[in-house]
């Protein structure tokens, strides 16, 4: 699995917005494969927890969207954020509700914000979140000033 985003969401309020932002960033351009529980979790390959463990360990980095329900404690995205930090993985953070802010343990880190325009998000998202992650330098590009525990701001 090296090369996939490992894509945390609620199923409760979240998921349609998770796989419409799957099916963006894999159709680029640039490509950013993505691994997405309801596409690639296998029943037959037996215990849920493991796969998805292993999907963790195994990506090159954790988006996390954060959403209503994504965001509280007894959300089951909790344990995926926990194991990225576990696993020393990048995380990139991913604002769908405006009111919804990261938890404690990962909210220094900026977010990318898709609480207004989608459109902007995504750009902003492949631009700037989603090559930093990957490691990747961006030619003739601003990088978005921003502190931390704020979303990013491009001057576009």
């Amino acid at each position: 699995m090296p090369g996939l985003n490992f894509i945390s969401y609620s199923a409760v309020d979240a998921e349609k917005f998770a796989l419409k932002l799957a099916d963006d960033l894999q159709s680029g351009p640039p490509s950013f494969p993505v691994w997405i529980f309801r596409r690639e979790l296998h029943a037959s390959a037996g215990d849920w927890d493991a796969q998805v463990n292993q999907a963790i360990r195994d990506c090159d980095s954790l988006i996390f969207v954060m959403s209503r329900d994504s965001v509280t404690e007894e959300s089951n995205c909790k344990p995926e954020w926990i194991a990225a930090l576990k696993y020393k993985k990048p995380i990139l953070l991913v604002r769908l509700h405006a009111d919804a802010s990261a938890p404690f343990r990962i909210a220094s880190r900026q977010y990318v914000d898709f609480a207004g325009d989608y459109n902007v998000g995504l750009a902003i998202a492949e631009g700037f979140g989603m090559a930093a992650l990957a490691g990747r330098r961006i030619a003739n590009a601003q990088v978005p000033l921003a502190r931390r525990g704020t979303r990013f701001r491009t001057r576009l």
